[in-house]
């Protein structure tokens, strides 16, 4: 079993709990339902509901009306959500990317 950890901004806000609470009921939903797998299962989610994305950084990818992203590490047996937006192209924007990976290093 993991246990999932938000990350703390330095003044203490749960970010990406924060940008998931605004997102629309059924979005909510099914970031929950997928947070509830990797629980269970770990990185054995795969694809197309997790992606690597660098050595330490992996994603969540939660589809429908809005493409959200959400990024993690794993430490241990705890899982850390580091940064979540909104994914509006193809490729991963890299403003979005560089917050993710400068919390990483926090981590």
């Amino acid at each position: 079993m993991w246990s999932i950890s938000f990350f703390k901004s330095s003044r203490g806000e749960r970010l990406v709990k924060e940008f998931i609470e605004v997102q629309p009921i059924l979005t909510q939903a099914k970031i929950t339902h997928l947070l509830s797998l990797l629980e269970i299962y770990g990185l054995a989610v795969g694809p197309p509901y997790v992606k690597k994305i660098a050595r330490d950084l992996f994603e969540i990818r939660v589809t429908g009306n809005l493409q959200i992203r959400i990024f993690f590490t794993i430490r241990k047996h705890t899982i850390y959500l580091l940064h979540g937006f909104i994914k509006k192209t193809q490729k991963i924007p890299t403003k979005e990317l560089s917050i993710a990976l400068r919390r990483l290093v926090l981590v």
